[in-house]
């Protein structure tokens, strides 16, 4: 065999060789970091028209980009599942601060949205509680009967519980239900000797919490 016969053949073999070998195996590609979310409220319980704080911390993507956080809510008596109410871009240290105003019973989860990624907080519930508003009675005629009075704010047409303190326990007294326009007036007779503490109550309902006035305290007259 010639020299360039030999020189073709063992060039061959040696291509041939090199596609049989098995390739080096590549090393893995390092895992894309997940994005995660976290949620709480200042407070599980405020008064109708009031306000609460959603805060929370987002675990970025990797990308070194500030991420925004979409808040959810799903409102007692409102749409069915979550609606997107407010979005907040978390600040360098990866933490989100918005405020929101719930108009009754509403459930809020803090989403974020990364590259090929997307993280949403546990649900975080907070309770709309009525507002109640009890007058003291005007002065008591002989019969010794006085008329409380008050609003119940959150729709008319609402039960109200008037309590007297005996002791450290709260005890029903009577009851009646607010107007169309939430006042109420209920009718007791009074023990004129002594002084005496009242409160009125409402209960709660699906899409408000349950309401409690300031205690009253009425002096003998």
């Amino acid at each position: 065999m010639s020299f360039r016969h030999r020189f073709t053949a063992t060039a061959f073999a040696t291509l041939c060789g090199s596609l049989l070998l098995p390739a080096a195996t590549a090393e893995a590609a390092p895992p894309r970091p997940g994005i995660a979310v976290s949620g709480r409220v200042s407070a599980g319980h405020v008064a109708i028209g009031g306000s609460v704080e959603l805060t929370g911390r987002v675990t970025s993507d990797g990308s070194g980009r500030p991420l925004p956080v979409t808040v959810l809510a799903h409102t007692a008596g409102g749409p069915a599942g979550y609606q997107k109410v407010a979005e907040v871009l978390a600040d360098p240290d990866a933490d989100y601060r918005i405020t929101v105003k719930p108009r009754a019973n509403t459930s809020y989860i803090a989403e974020v949205r990364g590259f090929l990624a997307r993280a949403a907080s546990e649900p975080v519930e907070v309770t709309v509680d009525r507002t109640i508003t009890l007058d003291a009675p005007p002065q008591a005629p002989d019969d010794r009967s006085a008329l409380f009075s008050g609003t119940v704010t959150g729709g008319g047409r609402q039960p109200v519980e008037l309590q007297r303190l005996d002791g450290d326990q709260w005890h029903p007294v009577a009851s009646a239900s607010t107007d169309d326009t939430g006042h109420f007036a209920i009718p007791v007779r009074l023990d004129h000797r002594a002084a005496s503490r009242w409160r009125a109550t409402t209960p709660a309902t699906t899409a408000l919490g349950p309401g409690t006035s300031s205690a009253l305290l009425v002096r003998p007259s």
